[in-house]
């Protein structure tokens, strides 16, 4: 999916790290619907790395009000891309899907909710 600017700013923007299209799309039609202005980003790839990752910024992080990644902390991309985004942005709330696929629709809203209050 291609990463869409920030149109909606009157709510909170998410940025949605999800490596997966149809997962992806499930989550952010559900942060949609929930009032959210959601961003998708992909992630890294084998021949991409994330800005992120390599202490470099990125324009989605930094106009996000929270971050949720389903990159997984399994695998050294998503751990790279962690550990970026709390050495880069530590004050960007972050929320970390440690093993893909594992929020329901519930826990996603209730997550981002709870890092938005933070």
């Amino acid at each position: 999916m291609d990463p869409a600017p920030w149109p909606w700013l009157d709510r909170p923007r998410v940025l949605l790290e999800n490596p997966d299209p149809e997962a992806a799309t499930a989550e952010l039609d559900t942060l949609r619907h929930a009032g959210y202005a959601v961003a998708v980003c992909s992630g890294p790839t084998s021949n991409d790395s994330c800005p992120v990752a390599c202490s470099e910024g990125c324009a989605l992080v930094e106009g996000a009000d929270v971050v949720v990644t389903s990159l997984g902390l399994d695998r050294p991309e998503g751990r790279a891309v962690a550990e970026g985004l709390g050495l880069r942005y530590p004050q960007r709330p972050l929320v970390i899907e440690a093993r893909p696929g594992e929020l329901t629709t519930e826990q996603l809203l209730a997550a981002v909710g709870e890092a938005l209050a933070r």
